[in-house]
């Protein structure tokens, strides 16, 4: 049985649902589309490569964080092997970073998932990193 009928527009996105539960602004697929409720269903935007960030050993734990202070200023924070290091995200650059010596503070205890190990918070110009693992005691 042939159906035809006009759609409005597509903004439901896709669906994995049987044709017959669908909504008439679903689809069953989309290839390089965008949904917008503003300018309905286009072309997908290209990617934009800005920068090549060096490679992590695929056999350590990593963790990533963005630091995003503005338009202008994006960073990428990566801990591995209890070190930091910071990216631009632009341009890739790596900045240094002040850290103490011998600190156990940032090694990885989980190296399943380093990612539910570490949190950041990034406050105007300070980045604070919680190691969930580790509990917090006073130095005197």
């Amino acid at each position: 049985m042939l159906i035809s009928q006009s759609i409005s527009n597509l903004i439901n996105g896709v669906s994995q649902q049987d044709a017959k539960l669908r909504l008439s602004t679903q689809c069953e697929a989309q290839v390089n589309c965008q949904n917008s409720v503003i300018t309905g269903m286009g072309k997908r935007p290209n990617t934009v490569k800005l920068a090549k960030c060096p490679e992590f050993p695929r056999d350590k734990a990593f963790f990533v964080s963005d630091i995003d202070r503005d338009q202008r200023e994006q960073y990428k924070l990566v801990i591995t092997d209890g070190k930091i290091q910071v990216f631009d995200k632009v341009t890739g650059f790596s900045y240094p970073v002040k850290q103490p010596a011998n600190s156990t503070y940032l090694k990885f205890y989980s190296q399943r998932n380093p990612q539910a190990q570490f949190q950041t918070l990034t406050t105007a110009d300070t980045t604070f990193i919680l190691n969930k693992e580790v509990s917090v005691t006073a130095k005197h």
